[in-house]
């Protein structure tokens, strides 16, 4: 079996004029016209004469930095709020897990709005929301936390065919510019009701437990309990995983037409594994990669795992 990978990387850009967006892996969110960068309440003027046709501002999820271009410049923002104008800025960069949806179009973040396409939208959400890191504080349901409340009651419902419009309504409403969460619906879209008021708790929270409630519907982990697939929306009926954590080590995972196809496991301590999976499923073979034929084991049986091995589980039959 070949290793599970995912080549897509998450660039999504916009040509729009007055554009927001955050600075990966920071709180700070930086507005950037074509002759203006507004940063953190600071207006940094740029020297060019428009009007300027190929201007571009790109969220650089990979080298978490924002990259502004046209005719007449290329420059970077960096984390630390640093500008600078090298081809390859040293930018911090972090190691999260990787999510893909089988969508490999540009992501040209007007068109992305239109379509709230969200095989490609919930990878950005996810990787936005791993980077950041925010201190634990009481989540309150009220003003637009109640669309965060109605997407985890659907989870917990357990009824697929409903998640992903109760994302959408979170969406947009609660997200404007790029993919920058917001407490008011500043579009008045109508989503939300007028008495819902507006919550005290940071928006910064619809990114990352936002992120947390995606995470739930492929996977679900605690201590020796691996749930595989639990609430699998079916607009997103294939997909890969690739680094995701849990308790014994990280994960790979491939998934099509709504069926596992193969998971990989690389094992940082010893113990048994309870594995669970769809229950439409019945056995699968398991392998250490590239030592041995494997050998099929039914659904449900513990496994037990030893540290820093790699095991491969395929060929699923129901």
């Amino acid at each position: 079996m070949k290793p599970i990978e995912i080549h897509e990387r998450l660039r999504p850009f916009s040509h729009t004029p007055g554009i927001k967006c955050l600075i990966p892996s920071t709180c700070h969110q930086v507005q950037v016209f074509p002759t203006l960068v507004r940063l953190e309440n600071q207006d940094i003027p740029l020297e060019a004469k428009g009007p300027l046709h190929n201007f571009t501002v790109v969220q650089d999820l990979e080298r978490c930095c924002v990259t502004v271009f046209s005719e007449a410049y290329h420059f970077h923002i960096l984390p630390n709020l640093q500008i600078v104008e090298s081809k390859h800025p040293h930018s911090p960069f972090y190691q999260t897990a990787r999510y893909s949806f089988g969508r490999h179009k540009k992501l040209q973040w007007e068109r992305l709005r239109h379509s709230c396409d969200f095989a490609q939208l919930f990878p950005i959400w996810l990787r936005l929301g791993m980077l950041l890191t925010l201190p634990t504080c009481h989540i309150d349901s009220t003003g637009m936390f109640s669309l965060l409340a109605e997407c985890e009651h659907e989870i917990a419902a357990h009824r697929p065919e409903l998640i992903l419009p109760a994302f959408h309504r979170l969406f947009l409403a609660g997200f404007g510019g790029m993919m920058v969460p917001r407490n008011q619906d500043e579009e008045y879209q109508g989503i939300l009701s007028s008495q819902e008021g507006c919550s005290k708790t940071s928006a910064l929270y619809l990114l990352t437990q936002g992120a947390e409630l995606i995470r739930s519907l492929f996977l679900r982990s605690c201590g020796q309990e691996l749930v595989i697939l639990p609430h699998l929306p079916p607009e997103l009926f294939a997909g890969r995983i690739v680094a995701e954590r849990f308790d014994f080590g990280t994960l790979d995972m491939i998934w099509s037409k709504k069926q596992l196809k193969a998971l990989s496991l690389h094992t940082s301590q010893s113990g048994e594994l309870h594995l669970h999976f769809p229950a439409h499923l019945h056995s699968f073979r398991l392998k250490r990669f590239k030592q041995d034929r494997g050998r099929r084991v039914v659904c449900g049986t513990p496994l037990a795992i030893e540290a820093n091995e790699h095991y491969v589980l395929d060929c699923f039959e129901k």
